[in-house]
């Protein structure tokens, strides 16, 4: 013991538990465990029967999810196998879009060409 009453340097204070924060989520409290003893060998029977029970119905749900999962992800992959034909809602006819396009690839040739360092344009005549 330390004879001014000072902790030694073993002994820590305990940290006061910082709340979680609001948006986490939280966990299902654990069920308190049970400190009451059945009256009989038959009701610990009765109520390990009921618990099996539960387990085995809990066992058999998670199962059917679980196919139905794997059903999902095997409908998934096999949708992304496929190409989807893409139709374009475009009212204007192919040359007209591509005129379009043609144009607005110039406008970004010229707008690039901006930022770019000035090179000297190469001679027609050689």
């Amino acid at each position: 013991m330390n004879p001014g009453g000072n902790r030694s340097h073993m002994q820590r204070r305990k940290r006061k538990a910082t709340p979680p924060p609001a948006n986490a989520a939280k966990a299902p409290a654990p069920k308190p465990a049970r400190t009451e003893r059945p009256a009989s060998p038959e009701q610990a029977l009765e109520r390990l029967r009921a618990r099996t029970l539960d387990a085995v119905r809990e066992l058999e749900r998670l199962r059917a999810e679980n196919e139905l999962l794997a059903q999902r992800v095997s409908d998934l992959e096999r949708e992304g196998e496929r190409t989807p034909d893409v139709l374009l809602p475009f009212a204007e006819t192919p040359e007209t879009m591509r005129a379009k396009m043609d144009e607005f690839i110039d406008a970004l040739d010229a707008f690039l060409a901006l930022d770019a360092p000035s090179a000297p344009a190469p001679s027609s005549a050689e």
